[in-house]
């Protein structure tokens, strides 16, 4: 008796955004540049792997893991991935105030003179 299915995908997808959350922020640290794009996907498979691993082991026969630390295990990539998302909306300007700043550029380009 091996792993159950559901918990085979649950793996793979908590496995799956640990490495989008690994990528994202080596492509945003190193600003889009495509060393950046090559150290997230070395980087975050190599946490897609070890983290699946461990996931695996975790729900093997025989193996006994402290539930709490198991539920931090699980629960880590899912949280930090809402965490990042919620930093990146905050982070972006509203479209209310690129509005107005495009609307004030353009006042300036064509009368030659500071918007007031």
């Amino acid at each position: 008796m091996g792993i159950n299915v559901g918990m085979l995908i649950f793996g793979l997808f908590d496995s799956a955004l640990a490495f989008f959350l690994v990528y994202c922020l080596w492509v945003s640290w190193l600003k889009g540049k495509r060393i950046g794009q090559i150290l997230g996907i070395i980087f975050g498979t190599l946490v897609f792997t070890t983290y699946l691993t461990l996931f695996i082991w975790f729900n093997s026969p025989g193996v006994r893991v402290r539930s709490d630390i198991r539920t931090i295990i699980y629960a880590a990539p899912i949280v930090l991935t809402i965490l990042l998302s919620i930093l990146t909306l905050l982070s972006q300007t509203s479209k209310k105030e690129e509005g107005e700043n495009d609307e004030k550029a353009s006042e300036e380009t064509a009368t030659g003179e500071p918007a007031k």
